[in-house]
């Protein structure tokens, strides 16, 4: 396992060469072709539902004042009603969303109907479900792995972790050969391979993978049709990871569990189980900023609320004591609850409502102001409300027709490494860029095409000057669900500048170009979301980890940190001079 993580540190940290995967790229999830599927809760004002539109204006606009937060969406339900749906940028109803680990608690649920049916128990041991797979001796404390211990992050599996298991090709069979740092139920570790073995078993005790358990006993009752859950090259869903879903479909699952295990009168999961997973049951580590670990579940130290929570800023957030639940997705940098976001909800719904308030026209219209404000890309915060009406209706900036058949090529060696999918979602979904060559343009029947050239293949799609413009675009083979924009600008010194950004609106990565003109050449220089924070802090945890390897640590010649830095440095800020060819 340390040598495969030091291969990966390796080939990460080298921006001179085109990357290549451990393992080959992942089927890769379907396409999105967006159409308004979802069966949503109903929708209400806030005031009927005792919440002002005014607190939740004001709730919003602190968000989008937060760049740190790089906030998507935000999705807000009490009592069975969705109150406040909002929408950043291009981002829009109806599209999943990559969740990452906030999709465990889901994973929860299945177990938990398991034990319901009686198919399961908490004491139940590995060995009695994989009795072939854990016969040798050398499994022995494997063996003993409960579910519990899996379902509280207690199994005792520190060493094989989301890094190392994005890499192996037969992960369960990973998990048990593993050495255990700690015999189980003693010890708190968040470690994302106790959730795939969760999934493991679900397939083994109910002779259906997860997907297919799930769809009949939640997704279907809940009116839940658009999903999708990646595999492993095992053919299991990773559980701890990979779940696609929109999140006012995402909503109904929390609202659920917050309504004790029931959606329209009828039961879904056992209230037993809701009120056990929903507590405290392992102390986190400090990572976890006011928060305990359930049974997949984040749980506040008063267990007042419940939280499932992914990477990079995806939460679905139950307050107890309200019912209200609030779903978001973002693209930051945040690991575990570590952002500003944590502090904003709590200041606004981490207290009573009452059942109904009167309504203000004059809250209802703030709420309404904010909500478009939101909706306006970050790209178009410079243009005239003019401007912006006129773009929609179709016209293009005079700037627009000066690129029109411009074709911009680098002969940059750096250029190796760097592509349209940023580089996080490259390495999660192990689909690397071959390295990028150039740009060109042109317009046709009145639209204005960006097409973003790769030495292996190339994506051509619109961009929008007063609205985002939105299509699939297909790299390697999978499809990514983009909205484009583009913006005529200056910059500090006053030069003139071409904005484009790209948002990957199934995650949560951006790409933002900018393209100058100087002293006879362009100049492009390539930026990301979430970007450096993130993969610095992940690499130096590879690092520490392998270091702490017996025997591999010590005889590892591992870069010094301040090399590491410069090199993700590098990763992340690309700037490349661009010489114009003929079409």
């Amino acid at each position: 396992m340390p040598i495969k993580r030091i291969t990966m540190l390796g080939r990460l940290l080298d921006v001179n060469t085109s990357r290549r995967g451990m393992l080959p790229p992942n089927a890769g999830k379907p396409c999105l072709e967006f159409v308004t599927r979802e069966s949503k809760m109903p929708v209400d004002l806030p005031e009927n539902q005792g919440v002002s539109s005014r607190e939740i204006s004001d709730f919003l606009e602190e968000l989008y004042a937060d760049d740190s937060l790089n906030m998507h969406n935000v999705v807000i339900a009490r009592n069975g009603t969705i109150i406040c749906e909002a929408y950043f940028g291009a981002h829009k109803s109806g599209v999943w969303k990559a969740t990452f680990s906030a999709c465990k608690s889901v994973v929860s649920i299945a177990i938990g109907m398991l034990i319901y049916e009686g198919k399961l128990k908490y004491e139940t041991r590995l060995e009695e479900i994989f009795p072939q797979e854990l016969k040798s001796i050398t499994k022995q404390r494997v063996r003993n792995i409960t579910v519990y211990d899996l379902l509280t992050m207690q199994s005792g599996m520190t060493t094989l972790e989301e890094t190392g298991a994005m890499n192996e090709r037969e992960l369960f069979k990973a998990f048990i050969n593993t050495p255990l740092s700690s015999d189980p139920g003693k010890k708190f570790y968040y470690n994302s391979t106790n959730t795939y073995v969760l999934s493991c078993i679900v397939k083994k005790v109910s002779g259906e993978g997860l997907s297919s358990y799930l769809d009949k006993r939640l997704f279907a009752p809940l009116g839940i049709k658009d999903y999708y859950w990646e595999k492993s090259a095992e053919g299991i869903e990773f559980g701890g990871w990979g779940l696609y879903i929109s999140p006012c479909d995402f909503a109904k699952i929390g609202m659920m569990l917050a309504q004790g295990g029931t959606w329209n009168g009828k039961r879904i999961l056992s209230k037993k189980y809701v009120q056990n997973a929903t507590r405290k049951h392992a102390d986190s580590n400090d990572s976890a900023y006011g928060f305990n670990y359930g049974l997949q579940m984040w749980v506040s130290k008063n267990e007042d609320q419940f939280l499932f929570n992914g990477m990079l800023g995806q939460n679905v957030w139950c307050f107890k004591r309200n019912g209200i639940v609030i779903v978001n997705n973002a693209g930051n940098d945040e690991l575990f609850q570590q952002s500003n976001y944590f502090a904003i909800v709590n200041k606004y719904f981490d207290k009573d409502f009452p059942a109904s308030l009167p309504r203000s026209r004059d809250d209802e219209e703030r709420l309404e102001h904010t909500l478009k404000k939101l909706e306006i890309s970050r790209n178009f915060v410079t243009l005239t409300q003019e401007e912006r009406e006129l773009y929609r209706g179709g016209a293009l900036p005079k700037d627009a027709y000066a690129l029109d058949g411009k074709r911009l090529v680098t002969s940059d060696k750096r250029a190796a490494t760097v592509g349209l999918l940023p580089l996080v979602w490259q390495v999660v979904e192990n689909n690397y860029s071959q390295g990028f060559s150039g740009l060109s343009f042109d317009i046709e029947d009145g639209k204005f095409y960006l097409t973003y050239a790769q030495k292996d293949e190339s994506y051509r799609f619109e961009l929008g000057f007063g609205e985002p413009k939105y299509a699939n675009v297909y790299i390697h083979n999978t499809p990514f669900y983009i909205g484009a924009t583009g913006c005529f600008a200056r910059d500090e010194d006053g030069r003139r500048v071409f904005k484009i950004r790209v948002d990957f609106l199934e995650t949560p990565c951006t790409l933002v170009l900018k393209l100058f003109y100087r002293n006879g050449y362009f100049e492009v220089k390539q930026m990301e979301m979430p970007g450096k924070p993130f993969v610095l802090d992940k690499i130096m945890n590879i690092k520490k980890d392998i270091s702490l390897a017996p025997i591999v640590g010590g005889m590892t010649n591992i870069a010094p940190d301040d090399i590491i830095e410069y090199q993700v440095e590098r990763m992340f800020e690309f700037k490349f001079r661009l010489e114009e060819k003929q079409i």
